[in-house]
Parts: C-alpha cells; sequence; structure tokens
C-alpha cells in the first residue's frame, strides 16, 4: 500500500507557537474606512468585568493613596491640601501603574498578548496619523471653548496642570515637578490608550457592538472619567479626535501618539509657567 502524504504544514504563527490574530475587517461607512478586528475567543478570555475591574483599580488605589498620603503628611490638611514632594507625581502615576500591572496579568493569563488583546501595534504611518489626530483635537476643543465662551461660561484650565501650578507656586521648579510633568506627558497617555481605546473598546468590539457607537461611549467614559464637568465637553473633543486613531486604523499607536502630543504641549507650557514666575 502507498504510504500516506504528509500532513500538510501549520499555519503561520507568532514566536512561541502563538497563533497570528486573525486579519481585520475594514468596512466603509460613508468616507471613513472602519476597521474591526477579529478575536480568537478560545485564548482571549477577558470580557466586560475586566475592561471595568482596571478602571475600579484606579479609582481604588487613588483613594487608597490620599489617604495614605494625609495620614503621613504628604497632603496638609490646610489651604488648598497640595501635594508635596515625592507626594505629587505619586498620586498621579502610581494608580495607572496599577493599571497597567493588571493589564499585562490580564493579558498573560487569559488572552494572546498585548498586540492581540488590546491592538498595540506600530506601523510607519501611525506618526502622521497620531499628528492628524492631535491637530483635529486641538480644533475641536477649541471650538468648545468658543462656544463655552460666547455661551458666558468660564475658561476651563486641566486639574492636573493647576494642581502643577498651585505646587510650583509654594515651591518653584524642582525635581519632583519634572517628574510629574514627564509622567503626565509620556506615560499616562500610553496607560489611559491601553485602558479606553484598548481593553475597553476590544470588550465592546468582541461583543459585536457597532464601532460608532463604541467611538462615543469610549469617549464619554474618558471624559466622565476625569471629574472634571467644567472640562467635560472640552475632554469629549479631545476624546472623539483621538478615538477616531483607533476607529480608522483598528489599533491605538496613532491614539497613543496623538494623546502623548497633547499633553506633552500642555505639560511644557505648565514647567514654562513655573520656570518663569
Amino acid at each position: 500500500m502507498a504510504p500516506l502524504p504528509p500532513p500538510p504544514p501549520p499555519p503561520p504563527g507568532r514566536a512561541g507557537g502563538t497563533p497570528a490574530p486573525p486579519p481585520p475587517i475594514i468596512e466603509e461607512v460613508g468616507e471613513i474606512g472602519v476597521v474591526t478586528n477579529a478575536y480568537d475567543h478560545a485564548q482571549q478570555r477577558w470580557g466586560v468585568p475586566d475592561a471595568f475591574i482596571t478602571i475600579a483599580i484606579w479609582f481604588g488605589v487613588g483613594i487608597a493613596l490620599s489617604i495614605v498620603a494625609v495620614i503621613l503628611g504628604g497632603i496638609p490638611d490646610t489651604g488648598d491640601a497640595i501635594p508635596t514632594g515625592a507626594w505629587l507625581p505619586a498620586l498621579l502615576l502610581v494608580p495607572p501603574l496599577c493599571q497597567l500591572v493588571y493589564l499585562r496579568r490580564l493579558s498573560r493569563r487569559h488572552g494572546a498578548g498585548f498586540g492581540a488583546d488590546y491592538q498595540l501595534r506600530f506601523r510607519r504611518y501611525d506618526v502622521l496619523t497620531g499628528l492628524l489626530l492631535a491637530f483635529m483635537a486641538f480644533v475641536l476643543a477649541a471650538i468648545v471653548l468658543i462656544a463655552m465662551s460666547a455661551l458666558g461660561f468660564d475658561q476651563p484650565s486641566a486639574a492636573a496642570a493647576e494642581l502643577a501650578t498651585d505646587a510650583g507656586d509654594d515651591t518653584g521648579l524642582t525635581v519632583w515637578l519634572v517628574i510629574f510633568a514627564v509622567g503626565g506627558a509620556f506615560l499616562i497617555p500610553v496607560i489611559e490608550e491601553l485602558v479606553y481605546r484598548g481593553v475597553l473598546w476590544s470588550t465592546f468590539e468582541k461583543r459585536g457592538v457597532n464601532n460608532i457607537v463604541t467611538l462615543f461611549v469610549t469617549t464619554t467614559i474618558f471624559a466622565a472619567i476625569h471629574f472634571e464637568p467644567q472640562r467635560f465637553f472640552v475632554l469629549f473633543g479631545i476624546g472623539l479626535a483621538i478615538g477616531v486613531g483607533r476607529l480608522a486604523t483598528g489599533r491605538i499607536m496613532a491614539s497613543i501618539i496623538a494623546h502623548g502630543l497633547i499633553n506633552t504641549i500642555g505639560m511644557i507650557a505648565v514647567l514654562a509657567e513655573i520656570a518663569g514666575d
């Protein structure tokens, strides 16, 4: 009897034997190409609770750290209660770093890696796309601010910028303020995009929610979670522009670049103001 033919070769995969994620599906919605990613549900077993646990970690760690800071004197109980010394960057950076640790653990235990789970992949055109998204965000924010001014509302400023400026009024430019600014410019955009345009967006996408709906839902949550009511519509406009990066590319790197550029410009302005006083 003739020998059986050899089995077909296995499908191509990534290093370590993990299968490559399925290719994205590109749909035309008007003039916008909307990218919807396919998911291997046998590997990627995270879902809605995990996305909201990630957000809850930010709340829980932030509240706990604030209580510890008050007890240890890092936040004075008089005046404007501005965090002192290392507490200033710690209160900004520790909660999102805890989110990052959880996302990493979630991806390793219940997913297929950052790239496949949260669409953290880079293409060369992401740089140009990110610049265009940042420009769009500034335009939308300017339109909102002009409308607020016309309606008689005060011009809002970012809570983080106000906190840094108030701290600088007391101490001048310190290493802790520089760490605060660098973290706000480079670390915060990465983690916030992993949370809102990464795991949260992917959670809705995995369940078949329309990507346009997902854009507006994640943008609303992003704007609300900052707890700055006066800046809600400014943050909504910025978040909407940043979210278009995920909508159009199916990935979050362009959104990270846009978010980082926006925060960097803001933090440079804050440091320049403090140094000039």
